[in-house]
């Protein structure tokens, strides 16, 4: 079982309400809490597919733009 702190609360209050458009309250904000930590649970237990490789498309191109973006010229 995990714990909501204050500090956690505060964070999925913040987005919680900014998508609900209304503050969620403490039973609300601890039931989407427990859901958090059960899908973060179920994402660390997949496996791989030995068939696909890992990789992300959009993170791959925007690193390789990042690292054209960021060369610099030396004299």
């Amino acid at each position: 079982m995990y714990i909501l702190t204050s500090a956690s609360a505060f964070k999925l209050q913040k987005i919680l309400s900014k998508r609900l458009g209304r503050e969620l309250d403490e039973e609300e904000l601890n039931q989407a809490h427990e859901a958090l930590m059960g899908f973060a649970e179920a994402l660390m237990d997949l496996e791989p597919s030995e068939n696909k490789p890992i990789t992300n498309n959009h993170t791959i191109k925007k690193s390789k733009q990042s690292i054209e973006n960021n060369k610099y010229v030396t004299v």
